[in-house]
């Protein structure tokens, strides 16, 4: 992050740095170099120059991560329907993690046949 003057405030919990009314906000860390991420985030971040602040920036980082220990467990894929319901709306994957740590699979999305991202 750069700017030509005044101090870069930013949030990693996706919080705006500025509170409403224009004090900083107090989740707000001082920018003074690399942002080192652990785990997916969302960073926020403003410049505070003279008494004025500058338009959020706004971006989502995401860690990579090995889902080699993420495993498609069950599908369920064109269920009869009912009189009352398209069986299609009853159509799901499971999935098991076997990995012995937490997976975050905030952004994890299919790129091919599902149209589906997880949240973050």
């Amino acid at each position: 992050m750069s700017a030509p003057a005044g101090t870069i405030y930013y949030t990693r919990d996706g919080t705006d740095p500025r509170l409403r009314g224009g004090a900083v906000s107090p989740a707000a860390l001082v920018y003074g170099g690399p942002v080192v991420l652990n785990q997916s985030a969302r960073i926020k971040a403003r410049v505070f120059n003279g008494g004025v602040w500058s338009a959020v920036v706004d971006a989502t980082f995401y860690v990579i991560q090995n889902f080699s220990e993420l495993l498609l467990s069950e599908i369920m894929y064109h269920p009869p329907g009912a009189t009352n319901f398209d069986g299609d709306q009853l159509e799901f994957i499971e999935l098991k993690s076997v990995a012995s740590t937490n997976l975050d699979l905030s952004g994890l999305h299919f790129t091919n046949g599902i149209e589906y991202t997880c949240p973050v």
